[in-house]
């Protein structure tokens, strides 16, 4: 009889040459995923860990700026390159850049009216 995880060969005669495996218990995995589940948001943060996960947003916000800074270059780029505006020009430019028409509006309203 073959052994798998978390089960036990009662009479130790596996059929491969690998050591049993540590039997689980459900009792402990049930625990484990109740403990995992529980949060406790009173509970302080270390100050060097909340400096890590604010330089980790301030990294990945400025990713992102940069990012739709380039891309409004580019909406400017096509615009021009597109003729002007007219009708259908956000889609097509949408679909040039692999963003939604929604991302070609705010970008355009932002080069509009300013930040």
């Amino acid at each position: 009889m073959r052994a798998g995880p978390g089960l036990v060969d009662p009479g130790g005669d596996l059929d491969d040459c690998r050591s049993p495996q540590p039997t689980t218990s459900l009792m402990t995995v049930a625990t484990f995923a109740a403990m995992a589940t529980t949060i406790d948001w009173s509970a302080g943060t270390w100050p060097h860990v909340a400096h890590r996960r604010a330089g980790g947003r301030r990294r990945y916000n400025k990713l992102r700026q940069d990012q739709a800074a380039i891309r409004r270059m580019e909406v400017v780029m096509l615009l021009r390159e597109f003729g002007g505006w007219n009708w259908g020009v956000q889609k097509r430019i949408a679909k040039e850049l692999g963003v939604s028409e929604a991302t070609i509006s705010r970008d355009l309203r932002r080069l509009w009216l300013g930040p």
